[in-house]
């Protein structure tokens, strides 16, 4: 079954998505990679492409690829890093990482993935990433009218301030077992 994930920038969805990759062999689809490689491709930071015009041309794009596998293929094993895909996949296990914006930012600030991303300073990184996630967030209630931050949209919700990527995954998927006996 398709299990979506989404949260707070920084919180660790791709290593999460890349190990439910490699120890769950799920399939994985990472909608953030699409915006990032055009961005990359645009040579413009990714904050500023997503205040563009033409972030809503690859939001539909990304959107209508993710319904396609969604309605084609809902009990395969697949891992979806997306921002908006639980809200049109409703039987799928919707989860939701969350951080407190100091260590989404020490995150970013460190962070060898997100280099062209991070800033200058830690207080800089903290601006970025609080930016970036309150555009997202009032890209997606103008675009699609939905709250991502309504934590009830989702089926399971967890903070890994304290916990490693394996242990979040591991907990993420003893939810999502716990899910599939339910339904």
């Amino acid at each position: 079954m398709i299990i979506t994930i989404t949260g707070k920038p920084c919180t660790g969805k791709s290593t999460l998505a890349e190990i439910f990759e490699n120890k769950y062999n799920f399939e994985r689809i990472c909608a953030g990679q699409i915006f990032k490689k055009e961005a990359k491709n645009l040579g413009i930071d990714i904050l500023d492409f997503i205040k563009s015009k033409d972030i809503y041309k690859i939001d539909e794009k990304v959107d209508n690829y993710l319904k396609q596998i969604y309605n084609t293929r809902l009990n395969d094993d697949i891992i979806i890093e997306s921002r908006t895909s639980w809200s049109f996949m409703p039987e799928a296990f919707n989860v939701f990482v969350d951080l407190p914006e100091e260590i989404m930012a020490d995150r970013l600030f460190n962070s060898d993935r997100h280099e062209s991303e991070k800033g200058i300073s830690i207080h800089h990184a903290k601006q970025k990433v609080s930016e970036r996630y309150k555009s997202d967030v009032e890209r997606y209630k103008k675009l699609y009218n939905i709250d991502c931050d309504d934590l009830s949209n989702y089926d399971f919700v967890i903070d890994n301030s304290n916990l490693t990527p394996e242990q979040t995954a591991d907990e993420i998927y003893k939810a999502y077992k716990k899910f599939i006996k339910q339904k």
